[in-house]
């Protein structure tokens, strides 16, 4: 993580490329004071957000589903919306005043 200033680990079924399911992930699997860690590390020394001199501040943001012991009780499974409900939303887009197909404003 020399020139990284951030990691996010999400799990095999994530697919980092969707900034969708990578947020998703983040806003479902985080728990702040738990899966959020900071270190000081080299600095970018391209990185103009970090003042000359001084060590680089890393941060690393766990968005996995927790392990045993990691999470009280068992880690719940994903909810997942219904085919017939998706289609409802999607048939209905327009008339919730938001764009046909989203993310095409």
């Amino acid at each position: 993580m020399t020139f990284a200033k951030l990691l996010v680990v999400v799990d095999e079924e994530v697919d980092v490329h969707d900034q969708q399911q990578v947020l998703s992930a983040i806003s479902t699997k985080v728990n702040p004071g738990r899966d959020v860690f900071f270190q000081q590390g080299p600095p970018d020394l391209l990185d103009i957000a970090t003042p000359p001199g001084v060590l680089g501040q890393k941060m690393g943001i766990d968005a996995t589903a927790k392990l045993p012991g990691e999470h009280a009780g068992p880690w719940p499974e994903p909810a997942v919306m219904g085919k017939q409900f998706q289609q409802l939303v999607s048939d209905r887009w327009v008339e919730y005043g938001l764009s046909p197909e989203p993310g095409s404003d």
